[in-house]
């Protein structure tokens, strides 16, 4: 396969690679199809161990340490801060999370996952991590939590966001960053639509969630990091601006925000 070159600075920020039964043809697949670099991410302590080994075995690939929201009720939280801690050692972890805020009827309780989140940020200011945020109908809840917060606010990510411009205001106020995944290339998609061409350049970044959250012309199938491509040609499309200014300033942001991958 011969790589557009106007794709040859991808970054896949968020996709979870332990999902796939053959992880080695879905990197080759991404690397053919102009993806760089990939970032594995964590949801829970078991899995952690998974996506260790494959960034492990793989040098494009990178990885997380967390426990998702929707995780949370079956993980120890006594011990959950210190676990990030110790973990976040490994050479190829290079964020924290996925944690977040997640409201749904079959959701765990919300105080379970603000202990959850707090012990996340805990970890990040004692490591110097950014955190990897997951927020699905409770923006009000996260930005709450800031409010109430009298420590430092470390750096992180609003991943596959899919709030409201006021929202990601609020979010980037805050110095953090906001990610555009596969979702943005879905009909009626007016006010993401809004917020991709009013985000700053310097604050956003790319991702695939794979296998979820397939962009077109591919729904209905199983996502993979190649098909960052389209979510990167949406973008540009609405920015008025080149894929290659895309790629270099999504790749820019990955590095400014996971800083521990420039020791590599």
């Amino acid at each position: 396969m011969t790589v557009d070159s106007s794709f040859s600075y991808m970054i896949d920020s968020h996709c979870h690679l332990d999902r796939y039964s053959c992880a080695k043809e879905v990197i080759q697949r991404a690397q053919e199809a102009g993806v760089s670099r990939l970032l594995s991410i964590s949801v829970h302590r078991e899995n952690a161990r998974c996506v260790m080994e494959i960034a492990n075995a793989f040098s494009c690939v990178y990885a997380s340490v967390g426990v998702h929201p929707c995780d949370i009720n079956q993980d120890p939280l006594s011990d959950l801060e210190s676990w990030l801690v110790e973990n976040s050692a490994h050479p190829k972890i290079l964020g924290l999370g996925e944690t977040g805020i997640d409201i749904q009827s079959e959701s765990p309780k919300i105080d379970l996952q603000l202990q959850g989140f707090e012990a996340h940020v805990n970890a990040a200011l004692r490591t110097s991590l950014p955190l990897i945020v997951h927020v699905r109908n409770g923006f009000d809840v996260f930005f709450d939590f800031w409010k109430h917060w009298n420590k430092e606010v470390p750096k992180g990510v609003l991943h596959c966001f899919t709030g409201t411009w006021d929202q990601a205001r609020t979010a980037l106020d805050m110095g953090w960053y906001i990610s555009f995944s596969g979702i943005i290339t879905f009909k009626n998609n007016g006010e993401l639509e809004k917020i991709v061409k009013s985000i700053p350049f310097n604050q956003f970044l790319v991702e695939t969630d794979a296998p979820w959250l397939t962009p077109e012309p591919y729904r209905g199938r199983r996502n993979e990091p190649a098909y960052l491509t389209h979510t990167v040609k949406k973008i540009s499309e609405l920015r008025q601006c080149t894929k290659s200014q895309i790629c270099q300033w999504s790749t820019k942001n990955f590095y400014e925000l996971f800083r521990k991958i420039k020791n590599f």
